[in-house]
Order: C-alpha cells, then structure tokens, then sequence
C-alpha cells in the first residue's frame, strides 16, 4: 500500500541544494503594539510641535496586559513603562530584572504607606506622592534605601473627593519636603482630569500649568534644572494635555487598541496572516 509522505517545510530546498528561506511569520500583537506606539508617538509629537513644544514622554501603562505585551511594548522601544498596583509592580519588576530587561519603571497609582518600601525598592519615577504621611515616608524610606528616585507631586485639581492629592496651596511645602532629600529629584507636579463635569480637562489643565509656573517663582530651587515639569494626559486627553504644557503622559488603551488576545495571535502566526490593525488615530479613553 503506498504511503503518502508529506515534505518537511524546514527541509525544502531550491534546486542548488540551499535552503528555500521566506518571510518570518507574522505576529500581529506585535505588530499591532508596534503600530500603535508609532501613531502615539507621531501625534504627540506633531501636538507638540504646533505648540511650539518638544515632544513629551510617553509612559506606556502595562497594568491591563500581559507579560508578554508588557515586553513587546520594550522590544518596540518605549523603555518608559508605568504600573499603578504595588503587588502587581513588584511581580513584573522583578521578572523583567531576572531577564535582563531593564525599562524605567514609574509607578503612578495611588501608593499605602505599608507598601512604600517595596515599590520603591523597584520604581525610577514615583508619580503619585499625594498627601504629607506619605511623603514623609518616601522621605524616609528612599533615604535608607540610598537609591536615587525622581518624584512627582500629586495634586487635587478637580475638588473631586475620589481622587486622592495635595490641594494647591499645600504643593509648595509638600515640594520643599521632598527635597530635603538629596535622594530624591523633584521632578514636578502631577495631575488628572475630571471623572465628572465639575470642571473641564481644559480648566484642570491649564489650573496645573499656571500651579506649576507658580511653583517655579516660589520653590524652584527645590525642583531638578529649575523647573517645575507636568505629568498629565492619559488616552483619552493626552492631545489637550500636551498642548497646555504636558511633559509627561500617561497611556494606556490607546497603545494596546486592536492587539489581539494570545490565542488568537498564536492562529495568526501559524497562518502566517498579516496583522490587521488600523493605524492611531488618536489616543482613545483609558
């Protein structure tokens, strides 16, 4: 009875003898990742430029995805990445360690004094110092640890109880007590827009600008290179953040927009299909 013997695609070769190569396949988290951060990147950038400002830093939020989306985000070459779960920080932190991989790390949620040692252990930029117990723990804290930290103050622009934060009139000395520290670099301050209507993202904004210029005439001294920088914008405000003077913003759902789920990735790579993602076209709601 003949037997039917299906050819090795590994082991096909042109008529010379060498091996027949083709086109690595496809895998479309990756490419969908890759294709997002470069849309972010080129409207920042442009936002930026119309209003006469460098582009900002783009903090890739990885809270919502996996490991290995966490490490395309790297591989596509954003080294900036931010979480905002201690737990879940210091897990990733020290898997990416034990693999050599090394991104600047900013922890940007809200931070309970009994976890402060450990995130700081791990973290490069602390976003969300936000009332004076836990400054003075950072203080503290960083000061036994011996190990460098640049830190943003948090304020409360909204008057929304939810969110946690200094008022403005406390931002002053909750800077001038944190660089007491010759640990820590004072970056700045560090706001978010409205959950509610109470006061427009435009409003909120632009209240931080005007704090931070403030800030720069009372205290800049406290502050690296003089000036007082803004960490502000997330996906859904990002453009308008950066526009009213944003150094720093924070996304999240607009760089991981159309990134399949892994299994389906995993049928995608088999089949060797081409991603099909759409460009940004502008930072959706985190």
């Amino acid at each position: 009875m003949p037997v039917s013997i299906r050819p090795n695609p590994a082991a096909i070769h042109s008529c010379d003898g060498s091996p027949v190569s083709g086109p690595p396949p496809v895998d479309p988290r990756r490419d969908a990742v890759r294709r997002n951060l470069a849309g972010l990147r080129e409207g920042l950038s442009a936002t930026a430029a119309a209003a006469g400002r460098a582009a900002p830093t783009l903090v890739a939020v990885t809270k919502a995805v996996d490991d290995e989306v966490a490490r395309m985000v790297l591989d596509a070459g954003c080294q900036d990445l931010g979480e905002n779960r201690a737990d879940a920080f210091c897990r990733r932190a020290k898997l990416f360690a034990s693999e050599g991989l090394t991104p600047r790390w900013h922890y940007i949620g809200h931070l309970q004094r009994n976890k402060v040692r450990r995130v700081l252990e791990q973290a490069h930029v602390l976003h969300s110092v936000d009332s004076p117990r836990l400054a003075e723990a950072v203080v503290r804290i960083t000061e036994e640890l011996g190990r460098p930290l640049d830190v943003f103050v948090q304020v409360n622009l909204t008057g929304e109880e939810e969110k946690h934060g200094f008022a403005a009139e406390q931002a002053a000395d909750a800077v001038r007590m944190l660089a007491g520290s010759e640990h820590i670099k004072v970056r700045g301050l560090m706001a978010m827009g409205p959950l509610r209507e109470h006061r427009t993202p435009r409003e909120v904004f632009q209240h931080a600008r005007e704090l931070a210029r403030t800030l720069e005439r009372e205290v800049g001294e406290a502050f690296a290179a003089d000036r007082c920088e803004l960490s502000m914008g997330m996906s859904g405000d990002a453009p308008l953040a950066v526009e009213l003077g944003s150094d720093l913003v924070r996304v999240g759902t607009a760089l991981y927009r159309n990134v399949p789920e892994r299994e389906e990735s995993t049928r995608g790579v088999l089949a060797q299909d081409p991603a099909t993602t759409d460009p940004v076209n502008g930072p959706q709601a985190d």
